[in-house]
């Protein structure tokens, strides 16, 4: 399941751990060989904790990212319905299990210290995966 992946990214047993949006983005380039570049693995690094600021969890950001990669095929939004599509799907999901999608509403109710985020990235894992799982990928090299 991706959000093993996820987890193994965001509390790793050994080594540098990710911040929520690097970890959703680096388990979807591992679970599904999306070949991504280091550097559209870096452009994540500032996603995470709501992009510092605690605004729009950096699990959902991450996901988004995920999302816009796979189904926009080198369009921008307007010209990709796709994109509106699964993007509005993953928000009618989220909004079935948590209330808001901000990190600082988020982060101090659901988080536990020692295993930060980890339900909420759970959560973004499990309906990014169900998301792709039911829209057919339209990613050009994927």
């Amino acid at each position: 399941m991706l959000r093993d992946v996820v987890i193994d990214y965001y509390l790793p047993k050994e080594g540098t751990r990710c911040n929520c949006a690097e970890a959703m983005i680096n388990a979807a380039n591992t679970y599904y060989n999306l070949n991504l570049p280091e550097d559209a693995l870096s452009a994540a690094c500032c996603y995470g904790g709501g992009c510092g600021h605690d605004e729009l969890c950096g699990g959902v950001s991450g996901a988004l990212i995920v999302l816009g990669m796979l189904y926009a095929n080198g369009a921008r939004a307007a010209d990709s319905p796709k994109v509106n599509i699964v993007r509005q799907e993953f928000f009618d999901r989220f909004d079935e299990v948590y209330p808001s999608a901000r990190c600082g509403f988020l982060r101090p109710t659901f988080s536990v210290p020692e295993r930060r985020c980890e339900s909420i990235l759970n959560v973004c894992a499990d309906i990014l995966e169900e998301v792709i799982s039911k829209h057919e990928v339209v990613r050009k090299d994927a």
